[in-house]
């Protein structure tokens, strides 16, 4: 993956934050996000999906399990390569990150993404 580029979020424990961002289809895009007031996420599984719509929809593929960056201040990544938005349908889009580890389902953050056409190929 090249240089992705790079989005500030935050999410939290005590309900999600909704938050809207943009990329262009093909884009590599990493996510950092900070979990607000920060708490230990260490041990943590975190997980995104990306859907078409609220009511599931079409999925625009795996994204990778959130990678704990600082667990004590609550600070981790997702990953979007590029490859998942080159084909998917330009619009709106909706997501979720999820703490689903045993015992724990609760979402952190959630909202929507603008996927818009690259101008140039």
């Amino acid at each position: 993956m090249a240089t992705p580029r790079t989005i500030y979020l935050r999410a939290s424990s005590y309900g999600s934050i909704t938050q809207g961002l943009r990329m262009f289809a093909g884009e590599d895009l990493l996510l950092n996000v900070q979990m607000t007031p920060p708490v230990d996420i260490t041990g943590w599984a975190i997980s995104m999906g990306v859907y078409s719509q609220y009511s599931g929809g079409t999925s625009l593929g795996t994204i990778s399990a959130a990678m704990i960056v600082d667990g004590p201040r609550g600070i981790f990544t997702f990953s979007i390569p590029g490859s998942l938005t080159a084909s998917a349908t330009v619009g709106r889009w909706v997501f979720d990150a999820r703490r689903t580890d045993s015992g724990s389902k609760m979402t952190v953050m959630d909202g929507w993404i603008d996927l818009r056409a690259a101008l140039q190929p």
